[in-house]
C-alpha cells in the first residue's frame, strides 16, 4: 500500500512539471563498454558520455570509439554486440511505464555498424538513452604449424 502511494505521488509530481514532459531531441548519451572474458563472464565496465549532432551518432564517430575502447587491461578485444537504449514514448505513457504498465521494449541489437538514430524523448527521461558495447577477449592460440622455407639453388652445368 505504502508503495502504491509512493507511485502516485511521483506520477502527481511528474505531472506537475509540465514542461519536462514533452519530447525533445537528445544532445548527449551515456555510452557503456561490457568487457567480457573467455567464461562469458562481464569482468570490467567502462562509460562515457557522447554528445550526439541532430540526434545521432555517426558510423565514423562509432568506429572510433570502437577502435579507441578495444584494449582493457592490455588485452585485445573484438566487439561482439552493440544494443541501443533508446526510450521514445509519448507524455501519455509515462503513467504506464511508472505503474509497469508498459511492454514496450527499448533495448535494440544494432547489427551492420551505420548511424544509429535516436528517437525524440521526454525530457525527464533523455539520461536513460544509451549505447552499450560489448567486447569480448580474443583468445590467443599459439599455431603449431612451422613454415618450411624451400630454397632452390641454380645449379650450373660447367662445360667441359
Amino acid at each position: 500500500m505504502e508503495k502504491k502511494n509512493k507511485y502516485e505521488s511521483e506520477e502527481n509530481n511528474l505531472l506537475e512539471r509540465d514542461d519536462k514532459l514533452y519530447k525533445t531531441n537528445i544532445d548527449k548519451i551515456k555510452i557503456n563498454y561490457l568487457y567480457v572474458n573467455e567464461n562469458n563472464e562481464i569482468y570490467n565496465v567502462k562509460s562515457c558520455e557522447e554528445t550526439l549532432e541532430n540526434s545521432k551518432l555517426c558510423k565514423e564517430r562509432i568506429l572510433y570509439l570502437i577502435k579507441n575502447y578495444q584494449y582493457n587491461l592490455r588485452e585485445k578485444h573484438k566487439l561482439t554486440d552493440i544494443l541501443q537504449y533508446n526510450i521514445s514514448i509519448n507524455e501519455d505513457e509515462i503513467k504506464d511505464l511508472i505503474m509497469d504498465k508498459n511492454d514496450r521494449n527499448y533495448l535494440v541489437s544494432i547489427k551492420i555498424i551505420d548511424d544509429i538514430k535516436f528517437n525524440d524523448t521526454v525530457k525527464i527521461l533523455e539520461k536513460e538513452n544509451s549505447i552499450i558495447f560489448i567486447l569480448t577477449k580474443i583468445n590467443k592460440i599459439q599455431s603449431t604449424t612451422r613454415r618450411v622455407n624451400i630454397n632452390y639453388k641454380n645449379k650450373t652445368i660447367r662445360k667441359q
